[in-house]
């Protein structure tokens, strides 16, 4: 070496690669150079200050050392060496010399400056440092090794859900919490995804496939989750999913699922529940905010995450509806914004959901009490074969207890009345426990949440890679709380052997892990999805390099013997304190999504006595053009009325009724 070993700063040795001009070996314990001189390990840092940057540098040198003791030079490195050196040095110095005007020799020792090494030597050892750490990455990321180790710490920690979905994209906007505004389209997809999965005649899939509208590519499939039977692969807590889509989840399994929310494991003497694993930390702001009870409804619940029922009836109405912007008799009704057309008045009050709800199948006649659809039109004859003929599990069989059944709210009120509470106090009655819930046909329940993005994101949902607005349809085909097993170790195991990477027998018709979930004659499809669990793994936290680390170091010390006792300590040390900081960083991460979700379900929750949504009952009075009170104004004695003006009795204390339709009406009518 041209350069004296001992005498270059550590930075400029680790940032320049000149340790890799270093063959390394180790005789009596101590780490040898190529050349006379012999060092240890410690003598090259009594330089260096104890510092965080000079312990991070240790790091990197030991790493660089484990590597290459670990995985030594072999014939491959030296034809992928050989042909980059004739490739980036000889060929590009005669390149750039032509291009340059200058001498190959010139160029030569540009091309050596750039690496950060004096000689061709110390390239050429670069280079191998390069192979040799490709080498250790992909012995550490093999097939074998991830299902023999990393897979099960992949698990403990980041509890990977299968899921997929069908998303529906409406115009409403995602804040428009009561008063959101979708199309005739988005009508007639929102209601034909549901009719179509509760006729029991199709799969998910075939409806994902037909209906849903996440169309775009995912990066490692190359394909859409559309094209996969609506299959969005692996969803842990490092997944970047909206909040309403994973933490609905994560909230629907940790409170209510009967399957999961009682389920607990046993992992390093400490007994791990779907709420400990996957909710905030304990103690934090999110673990407060979600730990806050409240009654609705005939129900107690000791969370801040309600789920809601929508009635089946709702998705037939918002078909039948979902062109009407005309009264019964064909006339424009005056002042009729479309917040009253019926399409948006069943949208906002049952669909337009940020927290997780559950479809179930109500009494036919709530199509004429609560929508006003007659028992004598066709589509109410149509909605009673489908409920009367559901074959679907109960609310009693998917949910924990009778306690946390879900409600449906009632916002049918009087808008004629002479108290005006009702508008303001909508009622909330929890289900029956004998009510079917609408699942997969593999009786998997079906969460349905409103979420959307006005910008970009990066998350591997495809649907919100350029901002998006839609209703998604959530289905769990594996869920890591619900393995069907008696024990920790037979529950991991369970999980292990579904997302095992390894390829064999996987072209076969029946579905027995991740790899083979979806059926194809090209084993590129498999050999991609196996990269999606490859990838979960890699990202499973910011510390992974570190079990790298500690993986080539093993591999090392199988053979060779460092006398690194003099820094190890300090990079023991430097890692434990980065592990620390990376996983508070993680975590604080977290808690703040948790923390913001929980707020926005709240607030729209909480709003729902304010009602500032149209009721379902105005959808009759749209009809007949006949409500006739713009305001609801407070009297003196403090009662809420009904009011076609507002006198200075009233003082300031009115609302502007959100039902208020004008009972003229514009033009003779379409029909004369």
């Amino acid at each position: 070496m041209k350069k004296s070993f001992l005498a270059l700063p550590l930075a400029v040795i680790l940032e320049t690669g000149v340790l890799a001009s270093c063959t390394l070996y180790v005789k009596d314990g101590y780490l040898i150079q190529i050349g006379p001189d012999t060092y240890k390990i410690a003598d090259i840092m009594d330089s260096q200050a104890y510092t965080v940057t000079a312990a991070k540098s240790y790091y990197t040198l030991l790493k660089n050392v484990y590597t290459q003791l670990a995985f030594p030079r072999d014939s491959n490195m030296d034809l992928d060496v050989d042909a980059k050196v004739q490739k980036d040095y000889y060929e590009a110095a005669e390149t750039n010399a032509k291009n340059n005007g200058t001498t190959q020799q010139e160029e030569r020792e540009n091309i050596l400056d750039n690496a950060g090494v004096d000689s061709l030597s110390e390239y050429r050892d670069s280079l191998y440092l390069a192979e040799q750490t490709t080498a250790a990455s992909d012995s550490f990321y093999s097939d074998n090794n991830i299902n023999t180790s990393l897979l099960n710490d992949y698990i403990e920690e980041d509890w990977p859900y299968h899921v997929k979905h069908i998303l529906v994209k409406v115009d409403a906007d995602d804040n428009d919490y009561h008063r959101g505004e979708i199309s005739s389209d988005n009508a007639k997809n929102i209601a034909n995804v549901v009719e179509r999965l509760a006729s029991g005649d199709e799969t998910f899939g075939d409806v994902a496939l037909s209906m849903s509208e996440d169309t775009g590519s995912d990066s490692t499939t190359g394909k859409s989750s559309k094209e996969q039977y609506g299959d969005l692969g692996i969803m842990d807590k490092n997944t970047s999913y909206v909040a309403e889509f994973k933490l609905g989840t994560y909230a629907f399994d940790m409170y209510y699922n009967k399957d999961t929310a009682s389920t607990s494991y046993t992992l390093n003497d400490s007994t791990v529940t779907a709420a400990s694993a996957l909710g905030p930390s304990t103690g934090s702001t999110a673990s407060s905010l979600l730990s806050t009870s409240f009654d609705y409804g005939s129900g107690s619940y000791d969370n801040a995450i309600p789920i809601s029922a929508i009635p089946y009836t709702s998705a037939v109405a918002l078909d039948y509806y979902s062109e009407t912007d005309k009264s019964d008799s064909g006339h424009d009704v005056t002042n009729a914004t479309e917040n009253n057309y019926p399409r948006n008045v069943i949208f906002n009050s049952y669909y337009n959901n940020h927290a997780p709800s559950l479809i179930y199948f109500d009494d036919v006649s709530d199509l004429t009490t609560l929508f006003d659809i007659d028992s004598d039109d066709p589509a109410y004859a149509e909605a009673e074969s489908v409920i009367e003929n559901a074959s679907f599990k109960t609310a009693s069989e998917v949910f924990k207890d009778s306690s946390l059944l879900p409600v449906q709210w009632n916002y049918s009120v009087d808008l004629d009345a002479s108290d005006a509470d009702d508008v303001y106090n909508p009622t909330a009655t929890q289900i029956d426990p004998n009510a079917k819930i609408l699942t997969d046909e593999q009786g998997n329940p079906i969460l349905v949440v409103r979420a959307g993005t006005s910008s970009s994101s990066s998350d591997s949902d495809s649907s919100s890679s350029s901002g998006y607005e839609g209703i998604h349809f959530i289905v769990v085909q594996k869920d890591p709380f619900d393995t069907g097993a008696a024990d920790t170790d037979s529950a991991l195991s369970t999980l292990n052997d579904y997302y095992n990477v390894s390829l064999a027998n996987a072209q076969t018709s029946g579905v027995s892990n991740f790899v083979n979930y979806i059926y194809s004659t090209d084993s590129d499809d498999y050999n991609n999805r196996a990269k999606v669990i490859k990838n979960a793994v890699k990202a499973t936290d910011s510390n992974m390099d570190f079990k790298l680390y500690d993986y080539i170091k093993d591999k090392a010390l199988e053979t060779y013997t460092v006398d690194a006792t003099s820094i190890e300590s300090r990079v023991d040390q430097y890692i434990d304190s980065t592990e620390a900081q990376n996983d508070y960083t993680s975590q604080t991460s977290y808690d703040t999504a948790w923390s913001d979700y929980v707020k926005k379900v709240n607030f729209q929750f909480n709003s729902q006595s304010m009602k500032e949504a149209v009721p379902t009952s105005a959808i009759t009075d749209f009809n007949n053009g006949s409500i006739s009170y713009p305001y609801i104004v407070k009297t003196a004695s403090g009662s809420w009325e009904y009011s076609a003006t507002i006198g200075t009795e009233y003082g300031i204390d009115y609302i502007n009724n959100p039902a208020y339709l004008s009972s003229t009406i514009n033009g003779s009518s379409t029909s004369d």
